[in-house]
């Protein structure tokens, strides 16, 4: 289970197969009637360890799978921004080159008004 939903990715990890290992190879040490304590209670703190490793780690990977989706959106954010800026440029170069256009003609009339008057 990861975040209430089952995963079948956690049962490939080689981690949950190690801890599914180490459980099947464990021996309790055993005293006059029965366990010994410790051993079970070293078995259980060396399995809590092994998967607070794990959990630190899947979260580690989901913190990283966060900033990648985070970074992924905002360079889309970007390139959106970019193409609207490419588009205004084409924009501002050909109102540019039309009013440069116009202003050549109306040189070329004046020119040509004044020359008529000269």
């Amino acid at each position: 289970m990861w975040n209430g939903e089952w995963n079948p990715q956690l049962g490939k990890l080689p981690e949950i197969r190690e801890i599914d290992a180490y459980l099947q190879d464990i021996t309790f040490g055993r005293r006059l009637f029965g366990c010994d304590p410790d051993s079970v209670q070293d078995c259980f703190a060396e399995v809590t360890r092994r998967y607070k490793a794990i959990i630190a780690s899947l979260l580690s990977r989901q913190g990283q799978e966060w900033q990648v989706q985070d970074l992924r959106e905002r360079l889309a954010q970007l390139e959106k921004e970019n193409s609207r800026l490419r588009e205004w440029a084409r924009w501002h170069e050909q109102t540019g080159a039309a009013l440069r256009a116009e202003n050549e003609r109306l040189r070329q009339e004046i020119s040509a008004l004044c020359g008529h008057y000269n």
